[in-house]
């Protein structure tokens, strides 16, 4: 994978990780696994909660999956969608990360 895919797959990991608490994944825990700073995680985060939701390319995509890959829980819901489908949770990722391609979706 080349750098840009690299971080997009970082990206989607550490915003659901942060969302499903459940496993004991806090921003602290986050930020000195992934070595990124608070405020880089914010931005991931608020990218996904304010502007990715009401972007033109979500609108174009949402009618490919179901009615329960929730706006306020992306990109969670979308990854867990994925990852539904496949046998193996690797290949969900893959997916899900094609599914979301595009030169527009992580340029924040």
């Amino acid at each position: 994978m080349g750098r840009k895919e690299h971080w997009s797959c970082v990206i989607l990991i550490v915003i659901t990780l942060k969302q499903n608490r459940t496993s004991g994944y806090t921003a602290e825990k986050l930020m000195r696994m992934f070595n990124i700073s608070h405020s880089t995680l914010y931005r991931w985060a608020k990218y996904f909660r304010d502007i990715f939701p009401n972007s033109s390319l979500w609108k174009a995509l949402r009618g490919n999956v179901r009615s329960d890959v929730y706006n306020n829980s992306l990109p969670g819901s979308l990854l867990q969608f994925f990852i539904n489908k496949y046998v193996f949770e690797h290949i969900g990722l893959i997916k899900c990360l094609k599914f979301l391609a595009s030169d527009a979706l992580f340029s924040f």
